[in-house]
């Protein structure tokens, strides 16, 4: 057993050093969200960050834009262009599904797999990345 993880540490050390360090961005910018605020995700070209606020409601945020209320019950993902929100809101009835949000318009809500389903504990189905 000790052979094995010595053996499986000096391929990890190895490989460590033979991958190339990444450099840090010169432009990297650091944002303070509102008190409140807590940020889930970031979108592939750092443009745009989402999340939910303490008391409930998502947002998004851009350098243009400071941070917009979204709607819905929170944002878990944002595609890699910052233009499409994965997240949870909620129908007409107050039921929790997963939805997506398009920059400026209605949350689409997405519903179940089965169109028999029921909501269990008012969730018909979530949105996790």
């Amino acid at each position: 057993m000790n052979k094995r993880l010595a053996i499986i540490t000096g391929i990890g050390v190895t490989l460590m050093l033979a991958l190339p360090s990444r450099p840090h961005a010169a432009n990297a910018l650091l944002i303070e969200l509102e008190r409140g605020t807590l940020a889930s995700a970031v979108s592939a070209n750092n443009y745009v960050v989402v999340g939910g606020f303490d008391g409930g409601g998502s947002f998004y945020w851009a350098p243009t834009r400071d941070v917009i209320f979204s709607g819905g019950l929170v944002s878990e993902g944002v595609s890699g262009d910052g233009r499409t929100i994965v997240g949870i809101a909620q129908d007409h009835n107050g039921i929790s599904q997963a939805g997506i949000w398009l920059t400026r318009a209605e949350w689409q809500l997405l519903g179940s797999f089965s169109p028999t389903a029921t909501p269990c504990t008012g969730s018909l189905s979530g949105a996790y990345t």
